[in-house]
């Protein structure tokens, strides 16, 4: 989880002008302070807070944020009330400017600490399993809600290899066939720099395999490149959908791509013609009477979300993406049984690279084997996320 504050502060730095509002950029600071960082405890962490004030950062992310010797390394605090932090992280943090603390996931004494010049709300505080090597003390998940009402905020479902499942997609048996991939995992293994951002490998897990994501983020003039590349080590049989999700607040309501201008897949699509479409994110799905995937979008080379001041807009690269744009997530729209369970929770964009064909199912035959994809090869998507200014 480390790596992925990282990654996260790197992405939030290069799109500091999208989210931070037109006041100017959003500066993250993110340092490993070592055991609470007992080298300027004894100067009263005077050196500590001059450098922090230098730097003027509006975030920062300390590891390792909880005080545990006396002097240098040698003598270990034993009593709590010996320990100036993290208990005090308030009054430390308010010396540098920054009137908001958090602590995250607190599974031993290396918690990481939030501090931030805006309100923070805590989503999630992750202590991981006792074993791992990801979450090796504690992390978490948070918001910091910055000036003029954006919100900047980390991911919790990214690479989706399902779908919820349609009328077409349960058998004569009422056998759910998408069910043995919604039970994925999906754990980091590796991160490290390359050139101009970051390399990102992952392992994801389902019922039907094992499979190996590498994902990298290259900042470019045009905004950052996004190359995701899925590979299954075991099993795998085949691959439902491979996409990116993302999510965004609900004030994010105006969507506009080029693409489809209407719900398509690779096996119904040619009855809507690829024209530039301005609509709703409501109008992005359909109203079923059981909750079930909808709305998908084929030959898109450009979308956008809006919130009427400012646009993250999705930019093809080497070929067309397909679009969803959704209210809920999928892992939610798949626990759905009645339209009155259809609440709101945000704007979710996923990006992809494909996702099969929607077949007769329900009353005739399956999917085509042409409109379905093998985990017996390997898979790339590839597009530009940028944000602009929406014209008054």
């Amino acid at each position: 989880m480390r790596y992925l504050l990282v990654i996260l502060a790197s992405l939030i730095t290069t799109l500091s002008s999208a989210f931070g509002g037109r006041g100017g950029e959003v500066k993250v600071l993110y340092w490993n302070i070592q055991n609470g960082m007992w080298h300027d405890q004894g100067n009263n962490y005077d050196d500590f807070v001059g450098f922090v004030r230098e730097l003027d950062p509006d975030i920062c992310i300390w590891a390792e944020a909880e005080s545990r010797y006396k002097t240098g390394t040698a003598e270990k605090m034993q009593m709590p009330e010996e320990q100036y932090l993290p208990w005090n992280w308030d009054i430390l943090a308010a010396r540098y400017g920054h009137p908001y603390t958090l602590v995250c996931g607190k599974r031993d004494t290396f918690p990481q600490v939030i501090t931030s010049k805006y309100p923070l709300r805590i989503v999630k505080r992750v202590n991981g399993n006792g074993s791992d090597i990801i979450v090796a003390h504690g992390a978490g998940w948070a918001v910091v809600e910055l000036p003029g009402g954006e919100k900047l905020r980390s991911n919790s479902e990214y690479t989706i290899l399902y779908r919820a499942a349609t009328d077409n997609d349960t058998d004569l048996k009422f056998n759910n066939s998408m069910e043995p991939y919604m039970h994925q995992k999906e754990t980091v293994i590796s991160c490290s720099r390359i050139l101009n951002g970051y390399r990102v490998e992952s392992e994801l897990v389902n019922k039907t395999g094992k499979f190996n994501v590498v994902d990298s983020y290259e900042g470019t003039e045009d905004g950052i490149l996004v190359t995701s590349t899925l590979h299954c080590e075991k099993g795998g049989g085949i691959i439902p959908r491979f996409g990116k999700t993302f999510r965004l607040e609900d004030l994010f309501d105006d969507v506009e791509y080029i693409g489809r201008c209407g719900e398509s897949y690779c096996d119904m699509k040619d009855q809507f013609p690829i024209r530039e479409v301005k609509c709703k994110v409501a109008d992005m799905t359909e109203p079923n009477i059981k909750p079930q995937e909808s709305g998908n979008r084929c030959d898109c080379t450009i979308a956008a979300v809006s919130d009427g001041k400012v646009k993250v807009v999705f930019k093809a690269v080497d070929q067309p993406f397909e679009l969803a744009v959704k209210p809920y997530s999928d892992w939610a729209l798949c626990r759905m049984k009645h339209r009155g369970d259809e609440k709101r929770t945000g704007t979710y964009v996923t990006i992809q690279a494909f996702q099969q064909g929607i077949g007769t199912g329900a009353c005739g035959p399956g999917v085509m084997p042409e409109y379905q994809y093998t985990a017996k090869k390997d898979y790339t998507l590839k597009f530009l996320i940028c944000v602009e200014e929406c014209e008054e």
